[in-house]
């Protein structure tokens, strides 16, 4: 990465997964680090309060004063815990990786395998993400399968709410 370090990127994803049970920020860190390996800077500004009455802390990835794509922590309960996954999307808003950062799930690990998390790609918010229409369960990991949904497409429907703020 030109310009930024993945010590940078860790402090900026330290505070957002300080709240989420078992959150690993150099887990958060290095995968975004890998996403955006051409990026510059990071900044962080939490976006307006959803529904439920959260706010989510959305990370913003620059390269050359430009937006090269944003990034959220999301927590999704599966059957047996919690699974913190990092939804990362291009400029444009579509998916460019989901990486699951950390998973209390007894079964359902092939989740966080290529196989399954690239169905994510290229899906935008307002795309359908059904499971076993658009996305294809995981045998044996039906919820946690659910919980990958559920967090992408709340992640989705957050991350097109957000509106990049001047700098970088």
């Amino acid at each position: 990465m030109r310009g930024i370090s993945i010590l940078t990127i860790g402090a900026v994803l330290a505070y957002s997964l300080s709240a989420k049970a078992g959150g690993d920020g150099a887990a958060a860190s290095a995968a975004l680090a890998g996403i955006f390996a051409d990026a510059d800077s990071v900044t962080a500004a939490f976006a307006p309060a959803g529904s439920a009455g959260d706010s989510a802390l959305v990370h913003t990835v620059w390269r050359e004063g430009a937006v090269v794509g944003r990034a959220l922590v999301v927590d999704e309960m599966g059957k047996h815990g919690p699974i913190t996954m990092l939804v990362a999307v291009d400029a444009g808003g579509a998916v460019r990786e989901v990486s699951v950062l950390a998973s209390r799930e007894k079964r359902g690990k092939a989740v966080a395998r290529p196989p399954f998390l690239n169905q994510f790609r290229g899906k935008q918010a307002g795309d359908w993400l059904r499971l076993g229409r658009e996305i294809d369960a995981v045998t044996g990991a039906t919820y946690s399968s659910r919980a990958l949904v559920s967090g992408v497409g709340r992640a989705l429907a957050v991350l097109a709410g957000v509106a990049p703020r001047a700098g970088g």
